[in-house]
């Protein structure tokens, strides 16, 4: 059975193959400003989430007027 993912408004959330192992992982594409800054990251700066599957997912914050777009990154976040 596949595993689905709900955003905010209980609609799926697209999906992304894990790099590493190649398990089906929700995209996080969207934050608020608010909850960047209590991860502790900073717009346009790579970093970095573990996803369900215990990998570690890259991605850069690009901010927009009132949120922020997570764009998958191929580099290694630090």
């Amino acid at each position: 059975m596949t595993q689905i993912w709900l955003d905010e408004c209980g609609k799926p959330r697209p999906t992304r193959a894990c790099k590493h192992c190649g398990a089906e992982a929700p995209l996080y594409e969207l934050m608020r400003p608010e909850h960047l800054r209590m991860g502790g990251w900073k717009k346009l700066v790579p970093a970095s989430y573990v996803n369900w599957c215990g990998h570690q997912q890259d991605v850069v914050p690009v901010p927009t007027p009132d949120r922020c777009w997570l764009i998958p990154y191929e580099g290694k976040a630090q």
